[in-house]
C-alpha cells in the first residue's frame, strides 16, 4: 500500500511541475490534448520514480486524490447542480477531513501535501479540457482555483499541525 502511496505522489509531484511547465513553456493556443499528454508525460516517469524511493508519502498522496476527486465531482455535477460558496466550502472540508485522517509521514510529506492538493485540481481541469466535459467553463475554472488554494493552505496548516502535535514513537 506505500508503493501505491509512493506513486500516487509522484505523480501528484508530475502534474505540478506539467502544470508550471504548460503556465510558462507553452503557447497560449496550444491544444488541450496536447496539454493532457504533457500532464502524462510528466506523472508516468514521477510516479515510477517515487514508487522506487526511501521516503514515504501518505498525506500528499490522500492530498492529489482528494484535490482531484473534490474538482471532479464538481465538474460533473456543476450541469445539474448549482453550486453557492456554502456547498464549496464543505466539499473543501470534506476533502480536507479524509487529507488529515493519517498521520503525515514526515516533514517532506507535510511540504508537498498543499502543492499536490492544488495538482490535483489542475489535473482535473486538464482532463475536462480534453475530454470537453459539459462542466468545463470559465466559472468553473474559477472555483477550481479557488479550491485548489484554499484546500492547499488548508491541508499544509493541517498536516504540519498534525505533525507537529503528534505522540512521539518509543
Amino acid at each position: 500500500m506505500e508503493k501505491l502511496f509512493k506513486a500516487v505522489a509522484g505523480a501528484g509531484v508530475g502534474a505540478l511541475l506539467a502544470f508550471i511547465f504548460v503556465v510558462v513553456g507553452i503557447p497560449d493556443l496550444t491544444d488541450v490534448k496536447t496539454v493532457l499528454w504533457i500532464y502524462l508525460l510528466f506523472m508516468i516517469p514521477l510516479g515510477w520514480i517515487f514508487s522506487r524511493s526511501r521516503f514515504n508519502f501518505r498525506t500528499s498522496a490522500l492530498s492529489y486524490l482528494s484535490g482531484l476527486g473534490t474538482v471532479f465531482a464538481l465538474v460533473l455535477l456543476s450541469p445539474v447542480v448549482s453550486f453557492g460558496k456554502g456547498a464549496i466550502f464543505i466539499a473543501i472540508l470534506i476533502s480536507l477531513l479524509i487529507v488529515l485522517y493519517p498521520d503525515p509521514c514526515g516533514v517532506l510529506d507535510v511540504l508537498l501535501s498543499g502543492p499536490l492538493y492544488f495538482a490535483g485540481t489542475t489535473t482535473v481541469m486538464a482532463i475536462a479540457g480534453a475530454l470537453d466535459l459539459p462542466g468545463n467553463s470559465i466559472g468553473l475554472f474559477m472555483v477550481t482555483v479557488f479550491i485548489g488554494f484554499l484546500g492547499m493552505i488548508g491541508v499544509v496548516t493541517g498536516a504540519a499541525a498534525r505533525l507537529l502535535f503528534a505522540k512521539p514513537k518509543p
